[in-house]
């Protein structure tokens, strides 16, 4: 499943920038649709620790092992079945959770990855240069809003006070940068900037009621109203 979720990133974030890029030097470029064997090998993570089968295989091997543990630690604490069964769903939420994790990073990886490969056929037909843009809201990391609105050229890389190095948001190489980063590199035709950004408003009515809603959902649900709030927002 994420396989193919990274094709698909890949794919529509490939001819979507194409078709951007041309539009805003209204010139035709010469894109073509790339081959499934092009994508296949654009997407692989160059560090082989980190290609895909690597990483879901670790998370596989920790969640067996934290479930064998579970069961031992219970048997020995001479907990029921369903006490035992209450420490199994943790461990199995934890693997979810990194499973998520995983889905996010790499697919946003992917993007970043398509992006750059449309840009460098787009370099030789115009004059291009690449911005750093984040989510502009609250969740931002403090490192991301510093290089927000950051121009380098199109080829040069950001670097991060997080620690990271790298082409754009989610090929920095580095886990405090890349694991669940929503940011992206905007590639501007003869440096002309976006006129204008969207952003979600926080203050607005209509996102306090769905927030609000959200919260009442959640501590229904059985959640403390901090962590009803925490899981909403």
């Amino acid at each position: 499943d994420i396989q193919a979720l990274m094709e698909t990133q890949y794919l529509e974030n490939y001819l979507r920038t194409a078709f951007v890029l041309e539009f805003a030097a209204q010139t035709e470029m010469g894109f073509g649709v790339p081959s499934l064997d092009t994508i296949k090998a654009a997407i692989v993570n160059p560090i082989e620790l980190l290609t895909l089968p690597k990483i879901l295989e670790s998370n596989r091997n920790e969640i067996v092992r934290r479930i064998s543990m579970d069961i031992s630690q219970g048997l020995l604490a001479g907990e029921s079945y369903s006490q035992i069964a209450a420490r199994i769903e943790k461990s199995v939420d934890f693997s979810k959770r990194k499973a998520k994790l995983v889905a996010r990073t790499e697919g946003h990886r992917v993007q970043t990855t398509a992006r750059m490969e449309s840009a460098k056929v787009a370099a030789e037909h115009a004059n291009l240069t690449k911005m750093w843009m984040s989510g502009l809201d609250s969740r931002v990391r403090t490192a991301h809003r510093k290089l927000d609105g950051t121009v380098v050229g199109v080829d040069d890389i950001f670097a991060s006070t997080a620690g990271g190095r790298g082409q754009g948001p989610g090929v920095m190489w580095n886990a405090a940068d890349d694991c669940n980063c929503r940011c992206t590199a905007v590639y501007l035709v003869n440096n002309k900037k976006p006129a204008l950004r969207r952003a979600r408003n926080e203050e607005d009515l209509g996102y306090q009621q769905k927030l609000a809603h959200r919260i009442e959902k959640y501590m229904n649900d059985g959640l403390t109203h901090s962590a009803a709030e925490r899981k909403a927002k």
